[in-house]
């Protein structure tokens, strides 16, 4: 088994995340997300989510204007099993 964490994110108005990379260390996950975002980012721990893991947000907008967007940025641990069907677990 093999530890990846996948970045994925939710940019502007998306419903729904999509993801964007798979890294082999949290690090570059983050560093890739801060990329695409074009800013450092503020991680905290989702442990109130149903997956946890990492995430940031990024506000554009302010509240005096008549649009605001949220992008949010997610860093999930996945376990890989190169060899699905060699009965480990």
């Amino acid at each position: 088994m093999s530890r990846v964490y996948q970045l994925e994110a939710s940019l502007n108005t998306d419903d729904h995340p999509y993801t964007h990379g798979i890294f082999t260390s949290s690090e570059n996950a983050e560093r890739y997300a801060e990329h695409l975002a074009g800013q450092p980012l503020e991680w905290f721990q989702a442990a109130h989510t149903p997956l946890r893991g990492l995430q940031a947000h990024v506000v554009h907008g302010s509240i005096d204007d008549d649009y605001r967007a949220v992008d949010a940025y997610y860093i999930r641990e996945r376990w890989l099993d190169p060899e699905p069907n060699d009965g480990d677990k």
